[in-house]
């Protein structure tokens, strides 16, 4: 008797395991709700990324730039860059999506402003100091 109960119980739990085929509806639900929250984090964290990556190269060649025309300034002979020379160094480079723009040299000193193709945001550097978050003029 207590055998063919075990049979029987055996068979039961065969016949349950074999109809137990997949994911229930909600199971799934439940995995997809995990994955939007999950996305919903790590989106915005990927784009501040990217954003402080751009700023990082503009303010790289702000840099780069300022080291040139001080090292331009400082084999003049007269400690001025000559206006033929301040020709060539005023303007707009852009590469990579990096624009440095030189606004102004004179004889109080030099701006150079710095963008991103991809961003609004604009930094600057002058003959003080190190690169800021405003633009100069």
């Amino acid at each position: 008797m207590i055998t063919k109960l075990h049979d029987q119980v055996a068979e039961i739990r065969a016949r349950r395991d074999e109809g137990e085929k997949g994911f229930t509806l909600i199971e799934l639900l439940v995995v997809v709700i995990i994955i939007g929250i999950l996305a919903a984090i790590a989106i915005p964290v990927f784009l501040g990324q990217q954003e402080q990556a751009r700023m990082s190269a503009v303010e790289s060649a702000l840099t780069n730039a300022k080291t040139e025309l001080v090292a331009a300034l400082v084999s003049s002979t007269n400690g001025t860059v000559p206006a033929a020379t301040i020709s060539t160094i005023e303007g707009n480079y852009t590469q990579d999506g990096v624009t440095v723009a030189v606004t102004r040299i004179d004889s109080t000193g030099f701006c150079i402003n710095g963008s991103h193709a991809a961003s609004t945001a604009v930094r600057s550097v002058t003959d003080v100091g190190g690169v800021k978050d405003t633009a100069c003029v």
